[in-house]
């Protein structure tokens, strides 16, 4: 039976809007002047059938590169970022499954709370970043929390962390206190999926 998911938590809240930007920043990208070879509308890989493109990784990328402790070779970076690409797209598909999905009204809430803690709360460059994906999605504040781009990037990251929430809910207690475990667990749960996995 089906069930819809509501936000259980700051924790994905945070985590849906940190996906949701990067997701529309690179619907945005995929939409500027032309580009070098290859295109970022380019597929890299395909997860049963659906493309994983050269925008997503690159995305991706930008996001590992910010972080503390990611590769340092370039190669790793991208081969570390297509993999957790992968990984995100069989968790997104595999969610309706596992009877998680969200409702359109949860879905407008959550972004419209993201988009107004980030005008009032964000630092000057997150707020500049918000600013230029409402430009180049060509939408106000306003129609942010309606857009229909815009909610397919929130749903998506708001059913990716909840699938990670439902592994991690399944394990031991004991278990739970170890990322490591943690990551184990989501990384067996992605194995067992038998995606059909594919690359350009």
């Amino acid at each position: 039976m089906r069930k819809t998911m509501q936000p259980h938590s700051r924790y994905i809240g945070i985590v849906v809007a940190v996906t949701g930007l990067v997701a529309v920043a690179a619907f945005a990208q995929r939409h500027r002047a032309a580009s070098p070879e290859p295109p970022a509308y380019m597929a890299v890989a395909y997860v049963n059938g659906v493309p994983i493109t050269k925008a997503n990784v690159d995305s991706r990328i930008a996001a590992l590169t910010a972080q503390a402790g990611s590769p340092a070779n370039p190669a790793d970076v991208r081969a570390l970022a297509l993999k957790l690409e992968i990984n995100d797209e069989i968790l997104y598909q595999a969610a309706p499954n596992y009877g998680i999905t969200i409702s359109q009204a949860n879905l407008e809430g959550i972004a419209n709370q993201a988009a107004q803690q980030i005008l009032a709360g964000g630092d000057e460059s997150t707020k500049s970043e918000f600013q230029d994906n409402l430009q180049h999605l060509g939408i106000t504040v306003e129609q942010y929390s309606h857009d229909t781009r815009v909610l397919s990037a929130y749903k998506r990251g708001f059913l990716i962390s909840s699938m990670r929430r439902w592994i991690e809910d399944r394990m031991a207690p004991e278990d739970r206190i170890s990322q490591q475990a943690i990551l184990t667990a989501i990384d067996q749960f992605i194995a067992n999926q038998h995606a059909t996995v594919t690359y350009r």
